[in-house]
């Protein structure tokens, strides 16, 4: 599961990655649900309570909080080789690094309710994998939404991370979800700068972003964009998801958000706005007017 972001990214941003600046203003949307104002204490935080566990030597699998969209992962020893989970779900599969220290990593279960397989898999030299423990769960969500409402191995964050605090500081005084959508849509887009370097660094390689980096550097590539705008938008209780999939030009990363009364919204949906229309932070910020299609290949 590589990622080809170099030869995709450079094509995209040969204009750089400057802001382009925008007086637009967000579409409205009537949303006729009550409107909550989103809060610190609200921000889905995941746990790994104990309850339910598969493990071996190596891995501890903690299955308790299925019905929140999310397993727990972490190692138990430094005495091993590489190690991965995969989470499948019929002929859906999903494969992740699990970290070689001993703590706790939420993965989504993002493939709906089901039936699904976790695999926790050993290098045992080159690119092949011993199968070291497998575990079969069944999952009933209790809200569709909720893998896109936590934290996870790829849109990772804690309650002490610097990127939640800026979300709320831009959205302070919104009325709207999709307001919130936009200002931080527009804050990425206008403060965040394409790290040339980086993506030459990343070539032909599954690089997973780290939000409070990018915020810091204020600099990224499109993965790091999509990364940070979700984890931005999930403790403003807005179901995000982080896509990765094919643009014209190759591989890519970008959102797509839930509103409620409106449903989610995705790259190939035009706001009803002639300045603002589609949701790709790398696009936007870079000038470039994509109006290609987007196919999707995973969601987490």
């Amino acid at each position: 599961m590589k990622f080809l972001l170099s030869l995709l990214c450079i094509t995209l941003l040969l204009v750089g990655c400057s802001a382009t600046g925008s007086n637009s203003k967000y579409p409205v949307i009537e949303q006729v649900g009550n409107e909550i104002t989103p809060t610190f204490d609200m921000i889905k935080i995941p746990d790994a309570s104990g309850v339910l566990i598969a493990s071996d030597n190596l891995v501890e699998i903690d299955y308790s909080n299925t019905n929140l969209g999310y397993i727990m992962v972490k190692t138990k020893s430094s005495d091993h080789e590489k190690l991965k989970i995969q989470i499948i779900k019929g002929e859906e599969k999903y494969t992740y690094d699990i970290a070689v220290d001993d703590k706790f990593i939420s993965y989504p279960l993002n493939m709906s309710d089901g039936d699904y397989t976790i695999k926790v898999l050993e290098n045992v030299g080159g690119d092949n994998y011993a199968l070291k423990l497998s575990k079969s769960i069944n999952v009933t969500l209790d809200n569709e939404n909720y893998p896109f409402l936590y934290p996870s191995y790829i849109v990772n964050y804690d309650i002490e991370t610097k990127a939640i605090a800026k979300s709320f500081e831009i959205c302070e005084g919104a009325t709207s979800d999709l307001e919130r959508v936009y200002l931080i849509y527009e804050w990425i887009t206008n403060n965040i700068e394409y790290d040339w370097k980086k993506v030459e660094e990343v070539q032909d390689k599954f690089v997973v972003p780290i939000v409070d980096e990018t915020l810091s550097l204020k600099s990224g590539i499109c993965f790091d964009y999509a990364a940070l705008m979700s984890c931005m938008l999930r403790v403003q209780q807005i179901p995000t998801k982080l896509r990765t999939g094919y643009v014209e030009l190759g591989y890519h990363a970008w959102v797509e958000v839930y509103i409620e009364d409106v449903g989610w919204v995705d790259p190939n949906v035009y706001f009803k706005s002639d300045e603002w229309t589609r949701m790709d932070p790398t696009f936007e910020a870079s000038g470039e007017n994509y109006n290609g299609n987007y196919e999707n290949k995973y969601q987490y």
